[in-house]
């Protein structure tokens, strides 16, 4: 980090002061940070800890379990795993 730091021409000192001014004049952090709310949470704990995890050879075997006619009748984020979508389904929220 101090490399980089250097090569901009900055101590680290300057680099947390022009930091902290940024949070001053943004009136927040300078980047976007989140906390996950519970359901999010709870999930992702859930599934790191391999459980409640489903897995499926097919999509329409996923699809199936859903109760879905195929990945037109799916509202899944882009980007969002069909395990997280598995999820949310289970609990009424899509």
């Amino acid at each position: 980090m101090c490399n980089i730091l250097s090569q901009l021409s900055l101590t680290a000192s300057e680099a947390v002061h022009l930091l902290f001014r940024q949070i001053q004049l943004r009136r927040g952090l300078p980047f976007d940070m989140r906390i996950p709310n519970a359901l999010t949470a709870r999930t992702l704990r859930t599934s790191q800890a391999g459980k409640e995890v489903k897995r499926f050879s097919s999509r329409k075997k996923f699809y199936d379990d859903l109760g879905l006619r195929g990945p037109s009748a799916a509202r899944r984020s882009p980007g969002e795993g069909y395990s997280a979508f598995a999820q949310r389904k289970k609990e009424g929220y899509h």
